[in-house]
Order: C-alpha cells, then structure tokens, then sequence
C-alpha cells in the first residue's frame, strides 16, 4: 500500500508537462503507467460527395493518425512523454487478418502517403507502447490501437459519346470482364432522378457500350452504374450527355 501511495504522489504534480519531484530514491525507479490512445485517423483525399471515406480505384491517398498519453495530474490527453513504436496495418477485403505495410518510431504523429487505392480496406495503427523518463521518473506507456475504413469505387476510364452512332462506350477498372453494367438516365441536368435504360455486359477488354436513343432537340444525359459487392461499393460513372439539333 505504501508504494502505491509513493506513486500517486509522483503523478499529481503534472507528469507530462511539468517536472516530477520523487519522493523518495527506493520508489523513483518503479514506472508509472501512463494510458494512450490512437485519435484523429484520417484518409485524404476523399470523394467529397460520400459521407463516409471514399475513393476511386487506382488513386493516391495519405493516411496519418495522432497518438496522445493521458496526462494523470489533470486528466487531459497530451503529447506523449517519450517516443515508442508503432505499426500501420491493412486488411483489404476478402483477406482474414491484417497485414502490415510500414512501421517504425513515432513521438504523436504517424504519416504515410503516395498509398495506392485497391479495393474496400480497413487501415490500423497499432501503437506498441514504450517506456522513457520524465523529470527523472521513469514511465511506460500502454499499447493502443485505431482504425479507419476506406470505401473504394471501380474507375471508369476513357468515357466516349459517338454522337453520329449515337453510343455510349468506357472501360471499367480494375478488370471486369463480362460482367453486368446497368446504364442509367435522365432527361434534365438537376432536378430529375435517373432511371434504368438497359443492361449491358463488359467485354474481354472490361469495355461496355449501349447505343443512345434520343429525340431531336432534347437532350439526354446517361451514366454507368456497377452494384456493389465485397470488393467495392456502388461504382457510379461521371454522366455524359447527348443532343440532336
């Protein structure tokens, strides 16, 4: 009971922020605990029209997250004491555990960019923990862990209207052969729903193409849906639009 009394002493002064001032030479090598927590994981750039983290796929985000400890003299989470180790993990979907793509010594802040969108994924950090001295006293820092999941759309690339055939043609990524793409549209820019034209497969190459139907003097606008799966979620098209005068 004594050196948990000891303890309690060392810590109310301000551990984090300010000196510690031992009580005694016997206690002062006994760690204190110190509790940390993974706060503020974010992906960026997202696709600002979701509400939930979202991306295409084949492009390049950044991915940071800051580590705090809980400072027990006022209860506040600050910077952490000393420097500890740290892994950031990926589980993308379809695989069974995380697997990890970077890691090292962090002191608050873990950063990593240029990462390269696959398919749907949840991202970890893990903070391992550490141990270090402040004022003297030595302290040991707790592991803690957050994550962030990241929702990921199919790219549809090289997205043409042949106005003289009258067709709509893309490519869809990654590699979609002969699979179903709903085509959609609508006959106004804001203000009306889009609504079900056909159904069309991809070919070999993960190409589809639908022909147009048009009335003279009005135009259309179409677009490119693909249901969502495991792997990814509704993918949608950038719209394009058709007019005979």
């Amino acid at each position: 009971m004594r050196n948990h009394r000891v303890l309690a002493s060392l810590v109310t002064v301000g551990l984090l922020g300010m000196p510690v001032v031992a009580a005694s030479s016997a206690t002062a090598e006994e760690p204190v605990q110190i509790q940390t927590k993974v706060a503020q994981v974010v992906v960026s750039p997202t696709l600002k029209a979701y509400k939930k983290p979202t991306q295409i796929h084949g492009q390049k985000f950044s991915f940071s997250a800051s580590i705090q400890a809980l400072d027990p003299s006022d209860n506040q989470w600050k910077s952490l004491p000393s420097g500890g180790q740290y892994v950031v993990e990926r589980r993308l979907a379809g695989q069974k555990g995380f697997k990890a793509i970077k890691s090292g010594t962090t002191y608050g802040t873990v950063t990593l960019s240029g990462l390269k969108v696959v398919r749907n994924a949840v991202y970890r950090v893990r903070f391992l923990g550490g141990s270090g001295s402040v004022g003297g006293t030595p302290v040991v820092m707790s592991p803690s862990a957050g994550k962030k999941q990241l929702r990921v759309m199919r790219k549809f690339g090289k997205l043409k209207v042949n106005k003289n055939k009258r067709i709509f043609r893309g490519k869809v990524a990654p590699k979609y052969k002969r699979k179903r793409v709903i085509i959609q549209r609508k006959n106004c820019e804001k203000g009306c729903k889009w609504k079900p034209y056909a159904k069309v497969k991809t070919n070999k190459k993960s190409v589809f193409a639908v022909k147009m139907q048009v009335r003279k003097g009005k135009k259309w606008f179409y677009r490119a849906v693909i249901p969502k799966n495991k792997a990814f979620v509704k993918s949608v098209s950038p719209h394009a639009w058709i007019v005979l005068y």
